[in-house]
């Protein structure tokens, strides 16, 4: 080897070396990557077998759960069997229990827990039993739903009792709902026997508050309109298609009997039907605006004028289409008893959607319809308590985008209705799937709504 060679060789070592002292690789040549960086091996499935070693208890429950049999079928994919279709494929876990947790849904959300039932539990999904699932659309709807109930608040997939359950019926509907079934010494049959499915489908359903079939069809399962004894508690009148509910409280009461509602109208409650009624009948004796206005302000009996709109029910002389005639539990003799948002909803269902939006709008997620709205009449469209920009100023910072009028009186027009600029030109007012309640996903999109695109 010749000095020059020697000396080249010498080089290439020094500048090796000094390379890997500082952790770098060395140029022209090809280096591992460390294990932190390395791609982690794509989970497979391997078969409720597998999990039985480190599992044993629940290994041995599960063996004669339903679920053990109902995913241990023929025909289903290996994301749907055993163990692996709730807790996901289990290779990763096995071959490092440390550091790969199987999915959880005891501390999965709500919604992630309904998705992995629903699997095999929502009707047309790959894993369901046909006659024997749920309604995705009644689930979404339901009030479990809206409220974020897991599952697994009122099941557990490992179990050994009726429906998974976690407990009785009655205790599992009691853990939330006890104000509700205890808040009379009288209570309902069904309630006193903790029999709460006999009325609700706690999956949701076509009919209001989760009921099995809609009012009063199901109130005529026990209760037959055309029994002596129900006729003589009604004075004679004929019942039938009347919706119980009306006067009476479905679960509990502090009055003994009759289960009726706290808030009695005073005619009704004096037992004077006939000021209303004729011959113990359903007919009135005069017509219900005139009625309702015998007792009642007077303002509600004008008929429209100029600049001032009415709600379609106060216009008609249907007071009856919001407030009970007889008896309520609700402030103002209102047909539903939790907020006034759920007397609304009877005719404004479609609002009602915007509870379930992935952003409501508060008043609508809180269910104050009148913070925005006044309910028989106002001098602005949409029956709203004062002009829309100055209403939305009241909670919401002014947009730097012109509304309304300009300084020199002239209006900002909308070009998509030809009517004035305001906030709901842009933002749904009572929910939208994007952010801020706009009606368009981007920015962009929401501009060229007016602006054509390409705009200075």
């Amino acid at each position: 080897m010749s000095f020059r060679h020697g000396l080249r060789r010498l080089c290439i070592l020094i500048a090796v070396a000094f390379f890997v002292s500082l952790g770098l690789s060395v140029p022209g040549q090809q280096t591992a990557a460390p294990e932190s960086e390395k791609p982690a091996t794509e989970a497979t499935y391997v078969g409720s077998d597998a999990c039985k070693g480190c599992h044993k208890d629940v290994s041995e429950s599960w063996a004669t759960n339903p679920h053990a049999k109902a995913l241990s079928a023929e025909g289903l994919s290996d994301s749907l069997k055993g163990c692996e279709a709730c807790h996901g494929p289990g290779s990763a876990h096995i071959a490092d229990p440390i550091a790969v947790k199987p999915v959880s849904l005891r501390t999965a959300s709500a919604s992630d827990t309904s998705a992995t039932c629903g699997k095999c539990h929502f009707s047309g999904q790959p894993g369901a039993a046909e006659g024997k699932t749920i309604e995705q659309r009644y689930w979404r709807r339901s009030e479990h739903k809206r409220n974020e109930v897991s599952c697994l608040g009122c099941h557990s997939a490992h179990v050994q009792s009726e429906k998974l359950l976690k407990k009785q019926t009655p205790d599992v509907c009691g853990d939330c709902h006890q104000a509700i079934v205890k808040k009379g010494d009288y209570q309902h049959t069904p309630v006193a026997g903790g029999a709460c499915l006999s009325c609700h489908d706690p999956h949701g359903s076509t009919a209001r508050h989760q009921l099995v079939s809609d009012l009063p069809k199901v109130c005529s399962t026990c209760h037959s309109p055309k029994a002596e004894q129900f006729t003589t508690a009604h004075h004679g009148m004929d019942m039938t298609g009347t919706n119980c509910i009306d006067c009476h409280a479905a679960h509990s009461r502090n009055k003994s009997g009759h289960l009726l509602k706290a808030k009695l109208h005073t005619p009704f409650e004096s037992g004077q039907c006939e000021m209303c009624h004729k011959d113990g009948t359903k007919q009135l004796v005069k017509s219900q605006k005139e009625l309702c206005t015998m007792c009642h302000s007077k303002e509600l009996a004008k008929a429209p004028t100029d600049g001032i709109h009415m709600h379609p029910p106060v216009a008609e002389g249907m007071c009856t289409s919001c407030h009970s005639p007889h008896a309520s539990d609700a402030p103002k003799a209102l047909w539903r008893d939790k907020t006034i948002a759920y007397s609304c909803f009877l005719c404004h269902n479609k609002i009602e959607s915007g509870v379930d939006a992935k952003f409501a709008h508060l008043p609508v997620s809180g269910l104050n319809c009148t913070t925005c709205h006044t309910p028989h009449m106002s001098k602005e469209k949409k029956l709203l308590v004062k002009d829309s920009i100055e209403l939305c100023k009241k909670c919401h910072q002014p947009h730097l985008h012109p509304l309304g009028k300009k300084p020199d009186g002239k209006v900002v027009v909308d070009p998509t209705t030809n009517e004035m600029l305001t906030c709901a030109s842009c933002h749904e007012p009572h929910g939208s799937d994007f952010d801020k309640l706009t009606k368009k996903d981007k920015n962009a999109e929401l501009c060229t709504m007016c602006h054509a695109a390409g705009m200075g």
